[in-house]
C-alpha cells in the first residue's frame, strides 16, 4: 500500500513527483511534506519530509531532492 502524502502547504507536486515519493517511502504509512527549500540553483525541488512508520511512530525529518535523472547525475559528478 502506498503511503498517504499529506501536503498541508499545498505545494504544487506533479504526478511524477508524487509517484517518486510513494516509491521512496513505500514502507511507511504516511509522510508529511513540511517545507520546500526554494533557494536551490540546480533546477530540482528540495523538500523536508516527515515520514511515519506503519505503526504511526514518526521518524526524524529527512530532506529529499526531486529532479530529472540528468540533473541528479550532473550534480553527483560535480
Amino acid at each position: 500500500m502506498d503511503p498517504v502524502i499529506e501536503n498541508p502547504s499545498k505545494l504544487d507536486l506533479s504526478p511524477g513527483m508524487k509517484q517518486v515519493l510513494e516509491m521512496m517511502f513505500a514502507n511507511y504509512r504516511r509522510i508529511i511534506i513540511k517545507h520546500e527549500f526554494i533557494r536551490g540553483l540546480s533546477g530540482g525541488r528540495v523538500l523536508e519530509v516527515q515520514p511515519f512508520k506503519t505503526d504511526g511512530t514518526p521518524e526524524l525529518p529527512t530532506v529529499v531532492k526531486l529532479a530529472t535523472i540528468s540533473l541528479i547525475q550532473k550534480e553527483w559528478q560535480a
